[in-house]
């Protein structure tokens, strides 16, 4: 009894100089915000996990309050200054390299990919091994298969359409995003465009793990725990959860396919990122199963939702506004006449007002983004 006595007495002692060095001795304590939000982490834990993603409007009312850069937790400034974005993103030079703050890294619960990285050396490397394959010159490469896919696509449309069937468009440009982004990064995909309703199975599954991110943001070692348990255990430990698990699996017996595959020279008109980063001279480490399975997670995971959710914000905006839509239809006829025609993308770049849609819906859906990452 005695000893237990001690030990809470201990925390008490703990707990009330830790709240008194984040409220007035922390780097950030002269930073205006609430109090609550800067003695505990679970003021926030509260509004997002509680609430279900509440936590960003709470910022916003605390930004109209306080000014545009406010406290928002024990570690964290918030930051609502469009001015402030050249000081925050700078190129960055051996005098100002920062590392990733951890905390924040936690919740990817892919730890070991590019975007998981925290320290920024490591970082450099990661993604300095992936860069090659977003370049302008790279992904022109793609063309033919992207225009494949979007042929492919139209059709499954137009069949659906003149069944007079409802198409829920997020899965039909997920299937799309998906079948693109796995040729690429394994030489090979799973063909959802064909897959009855667009097989949303994916889909699903990666929108899981992306709502997962806040809780294992504040509870990092429940993800350790569900990777001890035996398979079968941690699949029926809630969907959100498990889906993080499951995605890495994938993931890891593809990389493995790979491995074993090996890449010959004569295919390096057809190369993949993952054949490539396999064959490459990165160090050993950096070429495990388990560490190129989180990057094929993030590569997959974002490729597939970013660019379906842009489609559907966009193919929305336009059906909601005709003149919108019609404006485009005439711009797209003077290089597109026919319904079958086929313009090389490198025409269709030089188009204004398309490139003003596609602009507008990158803005609008990556504030979507963010919302639908909190909720």
């Amino acid at each position: 009894m005695h000893l237990i006595l001690s030990l809470l007495g201990a925390f008490l002692v703990y707990s009330i100089y830790l709240v008194f060095y984040r409220l007035y001795v922390s780097p950030i304590a002269h930073f205006p915000g609430p109090k609550l939000a800067a003695a505990t982490y679970w003021y926030e834990f509260y509004y997002d996990i509680i609430l279900g993603g509440k936590y960003i409007w709470k910022v916003k009312e605390w930004h109209e309050k306080y000014g545009p850069v406010i406290r928002i937790n024990p570690g964290g400034l918030h930051v609502a200054d469009p001015t402030f974005w050249d000081v925050m993103y700078t190129h960055s030079t051996d005098r100002n390299r920062r590392d990733k703050w951890v905390w924040e890294t936690w919740g990817i619960a892919i730890p070991t990919s590019m975007l998981g990285t925290a320290p920024h050396a490591l970082h450099k490397i990661r993604r300095t091994s992936i860069n090659p394959f977003f370049s302008k010159q790279n992904v022109r490469k793609l063309e033919p298969g992207i225009e494949e896919r979007v042929q492919a696509l139209v059709r499954k449309l137009k069949e659906k359409g003149d069944g007079g069937e409802v198409v829920q468009m997020e899965y039909a440009y997920s299937a799309f995003a998906n079948d693109v982004v796995m040729q690429y990064c394994f030489g090979q995909s799973d063909h959802h465009i064909e897959a009855p309703e667009f097989d949303p199975s994916f889909h699903k599954t990666s929108f899981g793990a992306a709502k997962a991110i806040a809780l294992m943001k504040h509870l990092p070692w429940f993800l350790l725990i569900m990777w001890a348990l035996p398979g079968s255990v941690a699949m029926k430990i809630g969907d959100e959860v498990s889906a993080n698990i499951k995605l890495k699996r994938e993931r890891m017996g593809q990389i493995e396919e790979v491995r074993k595959a090996g890449f010959e020279k004569e295919d390096e008109e057809n190369k993949t990122v993952f054949h490539t980063l396999l064959q490459s001279n990165l160090p050993a480490k950096e070429k495990e199963t388990t560490r190129l399975a989180e990057e094929a997670v993030l590569l997959v995971g974002a490729g597939t939702h970013t660019t379906s959710f842009i489609l559907a914000v966009i193919t929305f905006h336009l059906l909601a506004n005709p003149s919108l839509l019609r404006k485009l239809r005439e711009e797209l006829r003077t290089v597109l006449p026919e319904v079958n025609s086929h313009a090389p993308l490198m025409q269709l770049e030089k188009l204004p007002f398309l490139t003003a849609v596609l602009k507008e819906g990158l803005r609008i859906a990556g504030n979507g983004q963010y919302q639908r990452a909190h909720q």
